[in-house]
Parts: structure tokens; sequence; C-alpha cells
């Protein structure tokens, strides 16, 4: 499947790939981009039973203050995933998915946008506590690296940081650490996850942070002292707190719970 239709293209079962160019077989295929799932089904004989409907993700980002009253941004609904909006609040980076993903930024006021013209599947943006920069992970042929660019436009092209060697590997960018000297990073492969520090200085050194370890959605708080995050360890996703960098490990939700985030204040 493809945007809202269906293709259909020669298979070669012994080179293991496709021998020939798509084709359209029909439109208004129900789907949802962000899991990867299209509603379709093909018997022994040839007939196709399929759920019509078009896409099942579109979205619009919205302001949501703390009573619940939500509030429309002026930018188009279409499919979004894994947002960050800037530290002074002005420009929202997010991952429009689609043949090939990508990060695009918007003026929160004009809901005007640019797509980031890097080759590569893109996702997971993370911004410097000042905004000057912004990092990504970025799949490019078979391996994954994190790639840096200054928001000002003044590279042309972002500059690499580390690349995995190990084919497939998904690369989660976290967060900038509160002086803005390293990157919180999650690796993900086989059901596991490893966290790392990745140096911003010319070393970019990787650093394990064990501790972390099978958790995801790790966030500091505006000072530093702590950190929240998301782990499965009690079967189910929960989220927890706990002083940086080592502390007890307070669970604070009970009924299952992800991404968590701090306010401004930290309160």
């Amino acid at each position: 499947a493809r945007g809202n239709g269906l293709l259909a293209a020669p298979f070669d079962p012994n080179q293991i790939k496709i021998s020939g160019q798509p084709v359209p077989v029909l439109d208004g295929i129900m789907l949802n981009a962000l899991a990867g799932v299209a509603y379709f089904s093909i018997s022994a004989t040839g007939s196709l039973v399929y759920a019509a409907g078009g896409a099942l993700d579109k979205s619009t980002p919205v302001w949501v203050d703390r009573d619940g009253k939500a509030q429309k941004l002026p930018i188009a609904a279409q499919t979004y995933a894994h947002f960050k909006l800037s530290p002074d609040g002005k420009q929202l980076a997010i991952l429009v998915p689609g043949v090939k993903d990508n990060l695009w930024f918007f003026d929160v006021e004009t809901g005007n946008g640019t797509p980031l013209t890097e080759q590569g599947i893109n996702a997971y943006p993370v911004w410097t506590h000042d905004g000057s920069r912004f990092f990504f992970s970025s799949m490019r042929g078979s391996k994954s690296g994190i790639y840096g660019k200054a928001k000002d436009g003044s590279q042309q092209h972002a500059e690499l940081l580390h690349e995995f060697q190990s084919p497939g590997l998904i690369v989660w960018l976290q967060e900038c650490f509160p002086d803005s000297s390293r990157l919180l990073v999650v690796t993900s492969s086989k059901g596991s996850n490893e966290a790392f520090a990745l140096s911003l200085d010319s070393t970019h050194k990787l650093e394990p942070i064990p501790s972390l370890n099978n958790t995801w959605f790790v966030r500091f708080s505006p000072d530093g002292r702590w950190i929240s995050f998301t782990t499965a360890r009690t079967g189910r996703s929960e989220v927890y707190v706990q002083p940086y960098p080592t502390g007890n490990q307070v669970q604070i939700s009970f009924d299952g719970g992800e991404e968590a985030m701090w306010s401004a204040k930290g309160d």
C-alpha cells in the first residue's frame, strides 16, 4: 500500500525481489501509516477483501492547557509523529511519515512549514536548550546515525556525529543533557534497549548508561536534578522518576503510562 492506494508488482521468488514496476489496483484502502498496516487480504484463489476508508491517522497538532482545553495550531491535518517544540516555543520539529520519513519544521503561529533537506529516513528530533542546533537520527542504507545541524541555516548539510554499525538498529534520540554537552540516546534491537550519552564536543564519545537500559521517553527536569522515564518492568509501560544520576526510582503511574513531560518550572 502507498498513500491511500493498493499496488501490485511481479515478484521473483528465486531472486527474492520485485521483478517489475508496481501498478495500481484500487484506491481508498484503509491504512495506518504509523503502524505500517494496510487492511486487506488475498485468498488462495485470488479474491481480494479490504476495508475502505483511507488513512486512519491524520491529525492536527494542538495546544492543550492544564484544564484539558485544546486549541488547534494552524497546521494542515496529515500523519504526524515524534515531535519536539523548540525552547522558545515558536518552532515545531515533527516527523511526517510517508514513503520516505522526513522531519518538518513548522512555525506555530503561521503554520508555515519547511522540510529538512537531508537524505535518508530522518526521525526523533532534539533541540539544544538555547535552540541554536537540532539533532536527529537518520537511517541511510542499512545503518543508522546521529546527525546535528545549526538551525540558522549556516550549515548546508548536517554533521554526522556517530554511526552505529549494527544494521537495522533503531536509534532513538531522547534529550539534550541540561548543559547541552551531551545527547541522551536509546538504541533498540530485538526487544532490548540500551542507553548512551553522546558527547557534543569534537570527540563525539559514546558512553553507555547501564542504569537506563530498557527505558524510553527519558526526560530531564528543567533544573537537571531529576529524570522521568518509561519502562515495562512490571509487564506494562509505567512512568518513573528518580534523582539524576543516581537515586531511588519512584513509580508515578499505576494503571499504565508513557511519554511523561515536565512543566516549565519542574513542579
